[in-house]
């Protein structure tokens, strides 16, 4: 088990800060300069990971790589999941053909902000803690990312941290980097997963009342001292339901009087900062449906991850549900959660499915999920596209043997290591060359107005781009047509523990709301 103290590689220049990793990581962990904190459970927890810095010859090199191509990887896949592989790019390619070649707009290219994650807890609070903010985004824009997501939950920044001006103090330096940096900001705001070890709950004997005069209050503290660009005060409900031991923010009414409250908490703070709210797309469109209409809420955010059951067709409803009402809509998570039918329906343990994504093998269908994505966005005039788990744009690991034995903490660990590593020397995997090469295709020839949010798609001119590599030969036929397909059986289990990408030991699983809430 991974320790949530246990330091990852690229936090800083100390040598001998031990890891506390199950078999031990500590020579993994001196193989590069500590960087920054993160916890796993055997089932689980918060993944964040990451990266470092690239030097100016590495930045050099960034931006004179040709245009990556995406290799087709069936025969490098291990035989246990060739036919998952085979599901999942047969769920991405179904997507992508109905997605229009138009491109009505460009999105801001963004990723997590992993090394700001609220779930690392006091380790941000460590002194080298904001040097691995700062090479880290410096990576990110030798990416050409243009738009940093950060994700802080309650407690943090609440009146029942005891450490709220300490933490405040973090985040104002990591968004004044951000800035100088002439990126994007969006924070988004929930609760984080309870965990002792951390500090953090679990929360007993919270009521609903208490609950959402906290998150008002945690709302108001980030748009006040922190001035993000996008704020979404509200997302993934059932998530944010378990994870706060308050099963009634599940249902439609209960979140959005939670979301009410704390849009008027900000009525006297807002100015300048566009203000949303949103749901996975794994959760009912009912949420969108409600948001759209929602005075004060400037935009929808959705958060795409599991594909299977046709719940990428499912964000291409919600996407629909928040244009019939003029709202512009942002993808403020996103990653491609390689998970079977039957395992989301079964609730399989999430901590060795996210640990799949270490491996090089997936790389190729990864590019295709972000392609698909990135298409879309452009399709949609989606406003802001952010992917989650940015490990993988710097490194993967190449299965070997060896690996077979290591529980899912030790391969994450492993992986953060080797993107730590590549960072250092400004090196990127072909996820992250691709995606370079997708963010140069798509801004080369942008012209974007400093503001669009809040414009209303019919009133936007349309802006037309250079070509990015594609690995989809026909593309569409028609502006997407998602009519006729049908969401996911309210008989479907899903198991994801999302919540802000923070993990518990048990398995939580989500049932989709009746299919009466499901019109639309």
């Amino acid at each position: 088990m991974l320790s949530r103290k246990a330091p990852h590689p690229l936090d800083g220049e100390k040598k001998g800060r031990g890891s506390k990793c199950a078999g031990s990581v500590r020579s993994t962990c001196r193989r590069a300069a500590l960087f920054w904190t993160r916890g796993v459970e055997p089932l689980g927890r918060l993944r964040g990971r990451a990266l470092g810095w690239c030097g100016a010859l590495g930045v050099l090199l960034l931006f004179v790589l040709p245009a990556p191509s995406l290799p087709h990887a069936d025969g490098d896949v291990l035989p246990r999941y060739r036919a998952l592989y085979e599901e999942l790019e047969h769920a991405v390619q179904m997507f992508a053909r109905r997605v229009s070649k138009r491109r009505a707009g460009t999105p801001i290219f963004g990723a997590e902000l992993l090394p700001a994650n609220a779930h690392r807890g006091s380790a941000l609070l460590q002194p080298h803690a904001r040097h691995g903010v700062v090479r880290y985004l410096d990576a990110l824009r030798a990416l050409g990312v243009q738009g940093v997501k950060i994700s802080i939950g309650y407690p943090r920044l609440s009146e029942d941290d005891p450490q709220r001006e300490a933490y405040l103090a973090f985040y104002r330096d990591v968004v004044r980097e951000i800035r100088r940096r002439g990126m994007r900001v969006l924070i988004g705001t929930g609760v984080l997963i309870p965990d002792e070890t951390m500090g953090v709950g679990p929360y007993a004997g919270m009521t609903l009342e208490r609950y959402r005069e906290a998150r008002r209050q945690l709302a108001r503290t980030i748009a006040r001292e922190l001035r993000p660009d996008y704020l979404t005060i509200a997302n993934e409900p059932t998530t944010e339901a378990r994870a706060i031991g308050l099963y009634q923010l599940a249902e439609v009414k209960e979140y959005l009087r939670l979301v009410q409250v704390v849009l008027e908490g900000l009525a006297d703070v807002r100015a300048g900062i566009h203000i949303g709210a949103g749901a996975g797309n794994w959760e009912s469109v009912e949420f969108i449906r409600r948001y759209a209409k929602m005075e004060g809420v400037d935009y929808v955010d959705i958060h795409v991850y599991p594909i299977t059951f046709g719940l990428l067709d499912r964000a291409a409803q919600m996407v629909r549900l928040a244009r019939a009402h003029h709202k512009p809509v942002i993808i403020g998570e996103a990653w491609l959660y390689k998970a079977s039918r039957s395992e989301l329906r079964w609730g399989a343990a999430s901590g060795p499915i996210f640990a799949r994504d270490v491996f090089s093998f997936w790389a190729p269908l990864d590019q295709k999920f972000i392609e698909a994505l990135v298409r879309w966005a452009a399709a949609e005039v989606i406003e802001f596209l952010s992917f989650f788990w940015s490990t993988y744009l710097f490194a993967y690991l190449d299965y070997t043997p060896a690996h077979e034995p290591l529980s899912p903490a030790r391969l994450l660990q492993l992986a953060d290591a080797a993107a730590a590593e590549n960072i250092s020397r400004g090196a990127m995997s072909p996820t992250g060359a691709y995606y370079r090469a997708l963010i140069a295709g798509y801004t080369s020839m942008r012209s974007r107005p400093s503001e669009t949010l809040g414009v209303a798609p019919r009133e936007r001119g349309k802006r037309y781009v250079a070509n990015a590599p594609s690995s989809e030969g026909a593309g569409g036929r028609a502006a997407c047509d998602f009519e006729r397909a049908k969401s996911p059986s309210s008989q479907v289990t899903i198991t994801l523990r999302f919540a802000e990408r923070g993990m518990t030991r048990n398995t939580w699983r989500f049932r989709p709301l009746p299919p009466d809430l499901e019109r639309g």
